[in-house]
């Protein structure tokens, strides 16, 4: 099964990679956090991190307007 870890900034996903989140920790700059679901990633960039609840959240764009 494939893992995948999450680069955050300020909790926000800049990066993704196919790979162990330890491993990117101790090899790679910046913070990793786990984002593998069931065998897939579920999030992308731009998406917040709650590390309260260790959960991803997709950001929310405003409607467009109709004219």
């Amino acid at each position: 099964m494939k893992t995948y870890a999450a680069e955050l900034s300020a909790n926000v996903v800049v990066n993704i990679i196919v790979g162990d989140y330890v491993w990117a920790n101790e090899n790679c700059d910046g913070e990793w956090v786990d984002c593998t679901d069931n065998g897939d990633v579920t999030i992308g960039i731009g998406y917040t991190y709650d590390a309260a609840l260790d959960e991803f959240v997709a950001p929310v764009f405003p409607e467009p307007e109709v004219l």
